[in-house]
């Protein structure tokens, strides 16, 4: 039972209840009268509202009323199926849409495209912009040439400090340095070979320079080519096999082949099991020898008073390559290296005594050609003396001491680019690097692209970055 119960249109509601007669009042009613007719009659002006004129019946007009005591509602006429002949081509959107998400991958693609390009051009433009020592109308030209091409990146990608990619020169010649040929299976090795493969991928066989005295280098060599971490034609560069080698390919073998000798009182003891020939005369030690697994000398260590004098690093051929001397009162000091020639002439001098300079340069006539403080001035002197010029590039790791030394080197004319191998590890170095002024360079390698975007948002754009990839990933 509703609580609430709508009287009846032809009864007065007030049917119950007298109400005193205000004139007021019947006005108020007379013009509701009034506003409810002339509404009613609007509506039924328009022919398509549907306008109930009929009298209410005498059942209560209940809100909520059951469905079981009603009629069914009847709903409007549904609207005509539609002439499919008056919407042609009704489901081409779906190939329409597909076309233009066609169209956006080839923009994306040709956006790639565009980037690279531009970002080469630049890199050759500021490469000619360099070599260029007269300020002419090509000059100018070439200058125009940039500004075009950042308004296009301004445009395209809306900045022009982006990084461009190192561009390399098969023509030109590229050295790795290393300070040795590492044989711990770990990330070094991984690095040289990511590198070796990049570099490959431009067409450019890359020799390899290291610049730690080792006795074992060949064999080194021999697994890194085994491995497949270096090209089987590369070639291979030690700084100390270059002054022992200089100028020995006509050399005499009679010259070149070491022998021992021995005084005729002199006895030998043979220890077969540790394949070591101890030498005495008298009671007293004064050669101990000690052989490879061909019953060949190796190593040769000489006595002095039963106390260790110096020793002797010979090759396979047995010619002496470097000589130690030991310091009388300490064995485990070494006082100095001398590294000799196959014809027997000094080489390199290495002293440990600070009265004397720690690297000493000779020629084959045992002549002073040059002197160092340091190891790192040694090197450098080489290379730029010895070993680069114009049309030379040299790659080094970024911990190197010797890529600050080369990159200050006065009148340089070769090329230096630095490798990034772990930015976060080596970001102080990567700030120390980007302080100096290497827009001039062609650029910097590193092995993530994290690390290619963080220095071109260091550097503007400024300086070209390239990525070695994993080869391993």
């Amino acid at each position: 039972m509703s609580l609430f119960k709508q009287q009846p249109k032809n009864q007065e509601a007030t049917q119950n209840f007298p109400v005193p007669d205000n004139p007021d009042l019947r006005s108020q009613q007379a013009n509701e009268s009034g506003d409810q007719q002339n509404q009613q009659q609007y509506f039924q002006d328009v022919t398509e509202y549907p306008v109930n004129t009929a009298p209410a019946s005498g059942t209560e007009d209940n809100l909520y009323s059951s469905s079981s005591n009603s009629d069914p509602i009847a709903m409007p006429n549904s609207a005509p199926v539609p002439n499919e002949q008056a919407f042609p081509n009704v489901n081409e959107w779906q190939a329409t849409e597909e076309q233009l998400n066609n169209l956006e991958d080839q923009a994306g693609n040709l956006k790639r495209i565009l980037k690279d390009q531009l970002l080469n051009s630049r890199t050759f433009y500021n490469q000619k912009l360099q070599s260029t020592t007269v300020v002419n109308d090509a000059y100018s030209a070439d200058l125009q040439q940039i500004q075009q091409i950042n308004d296009s990146l301004k445009r395209w990608f809306g900045t022009d400090a982006i990084s461009g990619s190192i561009a390399f020169d098969s023509a030109r010649k590229y050295f790795i340095m290393s300070e040795n040929l590492f044989t711990d299976t770990d990330q070094r090795q991984n690095n040289m070979a990511d590198l070796n493969y990049f570099l490959d991928d431009y067409g450019i066989l890359p020799t390899m320079m290291t610049i730690s005295y080792d006795e074992d280098l060949t064999g080194k060599w021999q697994d890194y080519i085994n491995a497949g971490i270096v090209n089987p034609e590369s070639n291979l560069i030690n700084i100390y096999q270059y002054f022992q080698n200089e100028n020995q390919a006509n050399t005499p073998a009679a010259l070149r082949k070491g022998t021992i000798e021995i005084s005729p009182h002199a006895r030998v003891e043979n220890d077969a099991e540790n394949n070591i020939d101890r030498i005495y005369e008298g009671n007293s030690l004064i050669m101990r020898v000690v052989k490879d697994l061909n019953n060949h000398p190796a190593q040769i260590f000489h006595y002095f008073d039963d106390i260790l004098l110096s020793l002797d690093h010979l090759d396979v051929q047995g010619n002496n390559l470097l000589t130690q001397f030991f310091d009388k009162n300490d064995a485990q000091h070494i006082l100095r290296e001398h590294y000799y020639r196959l014809d027997g002439s000094l080489a390199v001098i290495k002293s440990f005594q600070d009265t004397e300079p720690y690297v000493q340069v000779m020629n084959q006539a045992n002549v002073l050609v040059q002197a160092f403080n340091t190891e790192q001035d040694f090197i450098a002197w080489w290379l730029v003396n010895k070993i680069l010029d114009e049309q030379t590039t040299i790659i080094l790791p970024i911990d190197s001491p010797i890529l600050p030394i080369l990159l200050d080197y006065p009148d340089a004319s070769y090329q230096v680019i630095p490798y990034i191998t772990n930015y976060h590890k080596q970001e102080a170095l990567v700030d120390k690097l980007l302080a100096r002024n290497l827009e001039a360079g062609p650029g910097i390698l590193v092995n993530d692209q994290q690390a290619q975007l963080k220095i071109s948002e260091l550097t503007q754009g400024q300086v070209n970055v390239s990525v070695v990839s994993d080869t391993n990933a």
